[in-house]
Formats: structure tokens, C-alpha cells, sequence
């Protein structure tokens, strides 16, 4: 018996209705598959960011300990360093003020110069614009390679003096005396454009190479030299270097022995 045509057009209708439906979930399913997608990228991204900004905060924590490690150090250091901190401070205050008080009291040159002792010693005020003996004098670029050897030597001395920490005070002190000497002569440079000299010696009228007297100086020039010489006396006959740790067993040339000894006792 064959269906009726209003039974198979409801039929077909129902199929139809179906077919959509099936379409539209397979769309919606669709639809999440992307969302999930995204939030997946989403939360993934969150992640790394999170990774990052713990990765930050560890980096910053570590940067922080080291500060407060190296504060920590340098506050030690610095209350059993009070001597020679205390000293350069002193040293470079004494030079600074002797150079200023000859400024105000002296005129550069010859016609300012006071005789204390004839044909021996003086004061006879000066700017040296070069080194000792006028060096470097004439050229342009002496003033600017001042600026870069004086404060790396500055450095320097300083790493020595950190070095030598609670060693003997005769290491200690003459760096004190050199670093002082260094900055005194380095505030000049940057102020002045030359150091200010006004100590000066003869050669009881005689010459040497040339010169009827030593080169100018100045108490920062006395503070590097006398440093200087301290210091090679005390390392060359002092100074003892710490003795190298050994690392492992001991070597006992008689151990073989006393083990032969052992066994025969017994």
C-alpha cells in the first residue's frame, strides 16, 4: 500500500528539518572547536607571560641581593678602612688648601717667586699644563688623555688598596698617600686645566740637563712619590703572599712504610 502524498511531504519535511539541525549543530560544534581554540592560545599566552614576569621578578630579586650583598660589603669594608679613607680625605684637603693659599698670596711666573734659601730652595707659584719635567707641554691632546689615565688609575690604586685590606698598615697607608695624590693633582686638571706647582729647588746655581732647578711640585706630587716608595720598600722586603691552599690528600713519602710496619706487628 503506497503512503499518502501529505504523510511522505511531512516526511520529507522532518528529513529536511533534521538535516538543518544536524548543519547547525555541526556549526556550533564548529564554532567551539574555535573557541576552545583561542582560549587555549589565550591561557597558553597567559602563561608565557606569567613565565616572563616570574623570570622578571626573579631577575630584579637577584639584582636586588647583589646590591645589597655589595652594600653590605662595602660598609664592612669601609669601617676597617677608616684609616686610609680617613687619610686620603686629609691628604686631599691639605693639598687643595696650600695650592689655594699660594693662589691668592703669589703671581705666576719668575717676578712671583720668594727666596727662601739662595741658589736652593723657593717658592715659585706655577700651572703646569703637561707632566713632570714639562712634559707633554706642547700638545693639544695632553689634557684630554689626563681625563682618561687619571681616573682609571684612580680605579686602580683604589682595587689595590681593597686588596691590601687588613694587611699591614705600611701597604695600606702608601695608597692612601698615592690615591690622594692623584685626585688632588686630577681636581686641577679639571679646574684649572694644569696642575698648580710652587715648591721649587735648585742646583745651587748650577744646571742639570739644561734646568738650574728640579721640576716644580707640588704636596700631591710628595704624596704619589713618597707612596710610591713606601710601598716598593714593604712588598719587596715585608710582604709575604699567602701560601697557596693544597687541595687533596697530603703526600707522605713514609706511609707505604708504616703500613708494612702495621702488618708485621701483627
Amino acid at each position: 500500500m503506497a503512503p499518502k502524498p501529505n504523510v511522505k511531504k511531512k516526511a520529507e519535511a522532518v528529513t529536511e528539518t533534521n538535516t538543518e539541525d544536524i548543519t547547525e549543530v555541526q556549526n556550533d560544534t564548529a564554532v567551539v572547536d574555535v573557541a576552545e581554540k583561542e582560549t587555549n592560545e589565550i591561557e597558553a599566552t597567559i602563561e608565557d607571560n606569567s613565565d616572563v614576569e616570574i623570570e622578571i621578578e626573579n631577575n630584579t630579586n637577584v639584582a636586588n641581593t647583589k646590591v645589597i650583598n655589595f652594600l653590605k660589603k662595602l660598609w664592612i669594608y669601609i669601617k676597617q678602612a677608616r684609616l686610609e679613607l680617613l687619610l686620603i680625605v686629609g691628604f686631599i684637603v691639605v693639598d687643595i688648601m696650600t695650592k689655594y693659599i699660594v693662589e691668592l698670596n703669589m703671581t705666576q711666573g719668575e717676578s712671583g717667586r720668594v727666596i727662601v734659601i739662595p741658589n736652593f730652595f723657593s717658592w715659585h707659584y706655577t700651572i703646569n699644563t703637561g707632566a713632570a719635567w714639562g712634559f707633554l707641554n706642547n700638545w693639544a691632546g695632553a689634557m684630554i688623555l689626563f681625563y682618561i689615565i687619571t681616573p682609571l688609575s684612580a680605579i686602580g690604586f683604589f682595587a689595590f688598596l681593597y686588596y691590601f685590606r687588613g694587611k699591614s698598615k705600611w701597604a695600606r697607608i702608601p695608597f692612601a698617600a698615592i690615591i690622594a695624590g692623584t685626585l688632588g693633582n686630577f681636581y686641577d686638571r679639571v679646574f684649572y686645566q694644569g696642575v698648580r706647582d710652587f715648591i721649587r729647588f735648585d742646583y745651587f746655581g748650577g744646571t742639570i740637563f739644561g734646568s738650574p732647578h728640579f721640576p716644580i711640585f707640588n704636596i700631591a706630587d710628595i704624596l704619589l712619590v713618597v707612596g710610591v716608595i713606601i710601598f716598593a720598600v714593604w712588598f719587596i722586603f715585608f710582604y709575604k703572599p699567602p701560601k697557596p691552599a693544597l687541595v687533596g690528600p697530603v703526600y707522605q713519602p713514609d706511609w707505604g712504610k708504616k703500613e708494612e710496619e702495621t702488618k708485621n706487628e701483627e
